[in-house]
């Protein structure tokens, strides 16, 4: 839940241009999310009852 709030409170702040924001730093980040994503597709396959593959 409180990652669903920071990925909304950004939106807002990139589609509402709340502050200004550095591109450049927005997209290393973004570019850095792999762990992230294989995180997301482990946790997954365990909640749909695949936990190996």
């Amino acid at each position: 839940m409180v990652a669903s709030a920071l990925v909304h409170g950004f939106r807002n702040v990139l589609v509402h241009e709340y502050v200004a924001l550095d591109m450049e730093r927005v997209t290393e980040a973004l570019d850095g999310l792999e762990p992230v994503e294989r995180f997301l597709a482990i946790v997954h396959r365990i909640e749909s009852g695949h936990p190996k593959s």
